[in-house]
């Protein structure tokens, strides 16, 4: 089996290989930009990357002549590179055109064997554009519209609609650190109030990456079509004083981090509320620790 993976060297692309890597003997093709390729050839070992190609463009997939990739006759695509928010608010139409292009680039490859395309959409996780305060509404265009051309060019298209992340990195300056837990931790860390820009009692949809891995490693069982992928709900000032005590603990601080919303001190019973299920607590305190290991470098 043959197996074709874009964003490889990102937080689901690369736990995505080395899962798919231990599970069966499938050989993997990654396209994507040097860079990418020598992360991924990072976090490989010598045996697995006997069974990884990197195909390597500058800017954009179309770079790629699509007659080198009919040898491979893939069997699936998993497609997970994209711009992010940022990327987006700077250059829309580029980030946009990268999106267009690469799904119909990689749709071309599919058409001629019958193999499947899943790709990935983050809409219904950041429809509160002004979450955290990152202003992400062109971030949210960019996904709408795509979605839209995929299922315009090929209806049987895997949209898998996907929540928040939560995930260890794995390499060394994994982007991952950017998740939502790892921005309340990095405040803690410089001895600052956790501050969130929601109410009280707003939650957010998490899903544990390692959960997604299994749903994707899986793939026979993904149909075509949008699929909505359901997380954890929990509530964000939950999430926020489970961080702050964890790194009281962490680092012996004597003091109280207070968690501020709307410019208002809160105090919260830190054991009230969880509804955190075991499994994404162990994540969480995971990533804290290693937090803890890299700042005190």
């Amino acid at each position: 089996m043959h197996i074709l993976v874009t964003g490889g060297s990102g937080l689901i692309g690369s736990r995505l290989i080395k899962a798919l890597l231990r599970e069966n003997s499938s050989k993997i093709c990654h396209i994507g930009k040097l860079e990418s390729a020598n992360k991924i050839r990072s976090f490989l070992t010598q045996q697995e990357a006997e069974r990884v190609s990197c195909i390597e463009f500058t800017k954009n997939i179309d770079e790629i002549n699509i007659s080198i990739l009919d040898i491979y006759n893939f069997d699936i695509i998993f497609h997970f590179a994209g711009p992010d928010w940022k990327v987006c608010n700077s250059n829309f139409i580029e980030s946009l055109d990268f999106k267009f292009q690469s799904l119909s680039f990689l749709n071309k490859l599919i058409s001629t064997n019958g193999g499947k395309l899943v790709t990935a959409s983050t809409i219904h996780v950041h429809n509160q554009a002004n979450f955290l305060g990152t202003r992400l509404e062109k971030y949210i265009e960019c996904h709408k519209e795509a979605e839209k051309y995929a299922l315009k060019i090929n209806p049987g298209i895997s949209i898998l609609r996907l929540p928040n992340i939560i995930g260890l990195p794995l390499y060394k300056n994994s982007s991952s650190l950017d998740l939502v837990s790892c921005n309340f931790a990095k405040q803690i860390i410089r001895k600052k109030s956790i501050s969130i820009e929601s109410g009280p009692n707003e939650s957010r949809n998490f899903l544990s990456i390692s959960d997604l891995i299994v749903i994707l490693t899986e793939y026979n069982r993904i149909s075509g079509g949008i699929k909505d992928i359901k997380g954890h709900r929990v509530r964000i000032i939950d999430l926020a004083l489970l961080i702050s005590n964890e790194y009281k603990n962490l680092f012996n601080f004597s003091e109280n981090f207070p968690v501020i919303t709307n410019k208002k001190k809160l105090f919260f019973d830190p054991k009230s509320n969880l509804i955190l299920p075991e499994s994404f607590i162990i994540e969480i305190k995971n990533i804290l620790s290693n937090l803890s290991k890299k700042f005190a470098k």
